[in-house]
């Protein structure tokens, strides 16, 4: 009952909101200014740091940009900071035509008709269902639905990286199918360059990586159905026996990069052969660095198969997880086999075969439709008429 109040009290408090805000509509827009936002001001991180980067690279400072961090860090070229939801945040998301975030729009912001709002969100394929896939009752429920319909209804244009992505998210989001540009992500531009890469120095260096060792990056995605607070969960990877396996099968000496999900897990932890890495904001840059993934439910799942490197899914809670999440597509589907055990994980390890992975990537990138071409930054902006 207490709950239901609450919820109701805080919608009304956004509906009103909404009114409200629209005063600051006697400020001029400014046309030529770009807002961007990842994870509500925690990163400088995901497709929207690599969209800005594209257009800073090929616009220069034709516009006025702002980050949306909780942090300052130096960027070397003109950038206003705001912190999230402080009032610069809100003055700017008022006043600016374009406002690109990758976490959903905040409820209360109402739009000018000539603004522009993307959500390039932070994952693609469909694997996990999203949080608002359930059936609703009673007042809570109600405003969750209210805030996911005027999301909806303010956005502009969805990222997506294949058809599916398209499909589940429209319906979950309860969203137009054609506000999704079949585009591909920008932050998966980055793995089709033909060229080396300099960010692999730039990370050895950040995380004093030695290039005696190989990688294997552990990341396992969050648990719960409350993205901004976390289950603790630990998993109990065998950290020794995941290492001599992987050392037996591909004769090289590794290292496990340690990653969580914007949350708590109970492996988090630094020891001779385990590097935390969650601090590193760019997943991406990480990956790059990696020779193999270990993962489980995450959308890392659809950026790995453009490395065409081995993966692995460690899922020893998969029947936990499936009561209270189902999967879009059948776990059978995926591009990588799962295991349920160490024993069963080490047993993939050394019965891997590099063509077998290539057509199970080949295979799952065709059923979801893929649109990653590595040009969806440069497809974007055009969109955008920038």
């Amino acid at each position: 009952m207490i709950k239901n109040i609450i919820a109701i009290v805080k919608l009304l408090i956004i509906v009103i909101l909404r009114q409200v805000l629209k005063l600051f509509w006697i400020f001029p827009l400014n046309k030529n200014r770009i807002v961007f936002s990842s994870f509500e001001g925690k990163q400088y991180s995901c497709n929207p740091k690599y969209l800005f980067q594209y257009i800073l690279e090929h616009y220069g400072n034709a516009y006025d940009y702002v980050w949306v961090l909780n942090k300052k860090i130096d960027f070397s070229v003109p950038v206003k900071i705001v912190k999230h939801l402080s009032f610069s945040h809100i003055f700017l998301l008022l006043t600016s035509k374009y406002v690109i975030t990758n976490f959903g729009l905040i409820p209360f912001l109402p739009k000018r008709k000539c603004q522009v709002f993307m959500d390039t969100w932070h994952g693609s394929g469909a694997y996990k269902s999203q949080t608002l896939e359930k059936k609703f009752s009673g007042a809570y429920d109600i405003a969750l639905l209210n805030n996911r319909d005027y999301r909806a209804k303010i956005t502009s244009w969805y990222v997506s990286g294949c058809k599916r992505f398209s499909e589940v998210s429209a319906e979950s989001w309860n969203a137009d199918y054609d506000k999704f540009l079949p585009v591909g992500t920008p932050r998966n531009d980055i793995f089709f360059s033909k060229y080396p890469n300099p960010i692999n120095e730039k990370v050895f260096n950040a995380l004093n990586l030695s290039s005696e060792y190989s990688y294997i990056l552990y990341a396992p995605t969050y648990r719960g159905n409350n993205f901004r607070k976390h289950e603790a969960t630990d998993l109990h990877l065998d950290t020794t026996k995941i290492l001599a396996a992987c050392e037996n099968k591909f004769g090289k000496k590794f290292m496990i990069l340690f990653r969580e999900h914007l949350g708590y897990f109970g492996e988090k932890q630094n020891s001779e052969n385990v590097i935390d890495v969650s601090d590193y904001p760019d997943m991406q840059e990480l990956m790059l660095v990696s020779d193999i993934l270990i993962t489980d439910y995450s959308s890392s799942i659809w950026d790995w198969c453009f490395l065409h490197k081995p993966a692995f899914l460690f899922t020893p809670d998969i029947d936990e997880y499936l009561q209270t999440r189902s999967f879009y597509t059948p776990i059978e589907d995926w591009p990588f086999l799962y295991a349920r055990t160490n024993e069963e994980l080490c047993s993939l390890i050394l019965s891997f075969r590099d063509d077998e992975n290539e057509k199970r990537i080949k295979n799952h990138l065709s059923l979801l439709g893929s649109y990653e071409r590595g040009n969806a930054s440069e497809q974007i902006t055009k969109i955008l008429g920038l």
